[in-house]
């Protein structure tokens, strides 16, 4: 049975693989989007480390040394475009604007800004975006944002911007690439900068995350193949079985 269980692996790590990379080619106009990678893990030593995400259990005859896979975030900054837009912002360095929604505070380097009817600014599923103070009000004049954050409205200002640093690498992205913040969230460092008339985007790889999709799709079809046969030996030893 054990060759069941490894091709079976096989099916999941390739079929994380395609789909990992399927979603970097969706959000590659996804302001705020960071292309994702799939890591694979030894079932027996995520077992011993307790890794989030990983298997809960052995199978029953099932061996050490399967794989499981998971989705992490790339350790890369993406690519910044210019838009001209006033409340449209980029970060540069580590770290993440923080908006408050229904599901409470999250995490997004998506700075995709607006002015909803009360004049507050808000971002991804019309969250509001957040200042060290509380959510920004920034209607009435001119908007300006300084490289440290600080936001000016008609030549005064306003707010601070919240800016925190947080490890998110297994955390699953919501729309509007949008993270749920951690309980270890803290302050950004002093060397982020925010960059206002920009947003980042994933600076994904189209011709590598599309060959890494075919390349999975072929393995996938191959492991299938295992699989059957595997099934079909397996059946044939248990008719012979069944004859004595």
């Amino acid at each position: 049975m054990r060759g069941v269980f490894l091709s079976a692996a096989g099916l999941l790590v390739e079929q994380t693989r395609a789909a990992t990379a399927g979603r970097t080619l969706h959000n590659l106009e996804t302001p705020g989007f960071a292309a994702e990678t799939a890591i694979l893990h030894a079932t027996w030593s995520s077992l011993r480390r307790g890794d989030p995400g990983g298997p809960r259990g052995l199978l029953v005859g099932q061996s050490p040394g399967l794989v499981w896979s998971t989705a992490a975030l790339r350790p890369r900054e993406g690519v910044i475009r210019s838009t001209g837009k006033p409340a449209d912002l980029a970060l540069q360095g580590e770290g993440f604007f923080v908006l408050a929604g229904e599901e409470g505070e999250v995490l997004t380097r998506n700075g995709s800004f607006s002015l909803d009817n009360e004049g507050y600014l808000i971002g991804a599923g019309a969250r509001r975006v957040l200042g060290t103070d509380g959510p920004i009000r920034a209607s009435g004049g001119e908007l300006a944002v300084t490289l440290t954050g600080q936001v000016y409205v008609g030549g005064a200002q306003v707010a601070q911007l919240r800016l925190e640093a947080a490890e998110v690498g297994l955390a699953p992205a919501l729309p509007g690439a949008v993270y749920p913040r951690p309980a270890t969230a803290e302050p950004a460092g002093e060397d982020l900068r925010v960059q206002q008339g920009a947003l980042e985007f994933s600076g994904g790889d189209l011709v590598g995350e599309v060959t890494t999709m075919m390349t999975a799709l072929r393995s996938y079809e191959a492991a299938q193949r295992v699989t059957r046969t595997h099934d079909e030996l397996t059946q044939r030893l248990l008719e012979k079985l069944g004859n004595f």
